[in-house]
């Protein structure tokens, strides 16, 4: 579900009247799909990117320990923007997240906060939430002065289940059909057909299940918010 929540921040940037001149990515990378369509949008953007690892090798990398840290002095209210996404299930010094984010933007500058609201254990490289309503966020960011934007959770029954019954993500072809357009991934002929035959099954009752809820709480997987900080 994240591609969706990733066109919700696309028609927020598409409808943004002010130049983003300085954006940091707080527990991503250069890869993340904000980030991409932030490059996109404002090419001339000088981007930081704070994170405990560097694995894509991004230059004006920042190495942070989310959890110990709450506010660095050299970027203390220096960016427009500040993007996290799919970070806070890794972190679990929430209010020093939080102080973080909002110590890194200027004042009026712009928050953008996206995570699972039910998910399934996995690494990056620790794991210590299953996810968090979008009230969580809102709540959390209000409570440091900022003005909610927007917010919201996305989700569909059979991504839901897709998740937590048949143990995998979802591609949003894999979304519209389980069975037709599986997804194979890289492996030995053995491993792959085991796989798809171990699968089948859950793949198959999945095809039953509507998967045209864009956006329902019950079954909602992806929580964001969107935020402004005081001026």
């Amino acid at each position: 579900m994240r591609h969706e929540v990733t066109k919700v921040f696309s028609n927020i940037l598409g409808s943004l009247d002010t130049q983003i001149g300085r954006v940091a990515v707080l527990g991503g990378s250069s890869t993340d799909p904000e980030a991409i369509l932030l490059r996109d949008r404002f090419p001339m953007a000088e981007f930081h990117y704070l994170n405990i690892d560097n694995p894509t090798q991004d230059s004006n990398f920042h190495l942070i320990d989310i959890n110990e840290i709450s506010s660095i002095p050299d970027f203390r209210l220096y960016f427009d923007l500040v993007i996290s996404s799919q970070v806070i299930e890794h972190i679990w010094n929430h209010p020093n997240y939080f102080d973080l984010l909002c110590n890194l933007v200027r004042p009026s500058g712009l928050i953008w906060v996206n995570c699972p609201k039910s998910n399934m254990v996995h690494g990056s490289p620790h794991f210590f939430s299953a996810g968090f309503t979008s009230t969580y966020l809102a709540k959390n960011l209000e409570s440091r002065n900022c003005e909610i934007l927007d917010s919201g959770e996305i989700g569909n029954r059979r991504y839901y289940l897709g998740t937590h019954f048949a143990r995998y993500w979802q591609t949003p072809k894999e979304n519209r059909h389980p069975l037709l357009k599986y997804n194979f991934q890289p492996g030995t002929l053995h491993g792959i057909v085991w796989k798809f035959i171990r699968e089948l099954p859950s793949r198959i009752l999945l095809t039953t299940i509507k998967a045209t809820d864009s956006e329902n709480q019950e079954y909602a997987t992806e929580s964001f918010a969107w935020a402004k900080t005081p001026f």
